[in-house]
């Protein structure tokens, strides 16, 4: 188990699951949201807000902008735009996860939610990803988890 406090995340959108995403690791992580707009469930966690529109947004500067991140969620609408994020994360060997596009190595899971998943179904989203990331039911309690049974 890592424990999640001092932990920089980044995530990318501003919509419904970033703000579910975000509000996973606002009371124990250094979290910055980056999107075009903001949800007002974003606007109300105490997380850093930048104003960007990633399609306008190089690579190289997408680089900067994950360097130093632990975990790098991509939960914009456009597909393409969060495969070529979670691209960047891995050759900087950056856990990531993908709300929308090619999976990720990195699975957010809130425990309630799991659950509510039948045990195979469960082994089967949980074999693809090389890190799941756990929530208890409140949002701000989360365990990073390496490995699972």
């Amino acid at each position: 188990f890592v424990d999640l406090r001092a932990k920089h995340v980044v995530i990318f959108g501003g919509g419904e699951v970033a703000g579910r995403k975000a509000a996973y690791f606002a009371h124990e992580a250094d979290v910055v949201v980056l999107s075009r707009s903001f949800s007002k469930k974003i606007a109300a966690l105490p997380v850093k807000r930048v104003k960007i529109d990633v399609a306008d947004v190089s690579d190289t500067e997408l680089q900067t902008i994950v360097k130093g991140a632990d975990i790098c969620i991509a939960a914009l609408s456009d597909s393409g735009q969060n495969n070529r994020i979670g691209r960047i994360c891995r050759r900087r060997k950056i856990l990531f996860n993908n709300a929308n596009g090619e999976p990720g190595e990195t699975e957010v899971v809130e425990l309630e939610r799991l659950k509510s998943y039948n045990k195979i179904l469960t082994k089967t989203i949980l074999t693809h990803v090389k890190t799941a990331i756990f929530f208890k039911a409140k949002p701000s309690q989360g365990i990073l988890q390496n490995g699972y049974d």
